[in-house]
């Protein structure tokens, strides 16, 4: 069973109070983190959904962007899994990092 939560440091905001959200995937005993990009303040946290809430202005864009990270970690981990593969959490890092521009331009040049 695999799990991919988003959690506030809210134990560390910066100066202007926001504080990073950040991305956690488990599975099969191994578990890593990553920044999910994006900031705010605890007020505009709902640490139940574990998504922005009502208060933060930009909050459709912000938790479409925390969906689809959570998504494209479980995708990628269940179609491993179905082909008889463990990915490693590198393996997973990897597929669903945000790809750079560059890369990008690389994809719809081929």
């Amino acid at each position: 069973m695999a799990n991919a939560n988003i959690y506030i440091m809210d134990k560390e905001p910066d100066k202007k109070g926001f504080c990073k959200l950040m991305f956690f995937f488990s599975f099969k005993g191994k578990r890593f983190k990553m920044s999910t990009g994006e900031k705010c303040l605890p007020i505009h946290f709902d640490k139940k959904k574990q998504r922005v809430n009502q208060k933060h202005p930009f909050r459709v864009e912000v938790n479409i962007i925390l969906d689809n990270l959570c998504v494209s970690a479980m995708s990628h981990y269940k179609m491993s899994v179905a082909k008889g593969i463990i990915p490693s959490v590198q393996e997973l890092k990897e597929a669903i990092k945000p790809k750079t521009k560059e890369e990008n331009n690389l994809e719809n040049q081929v």
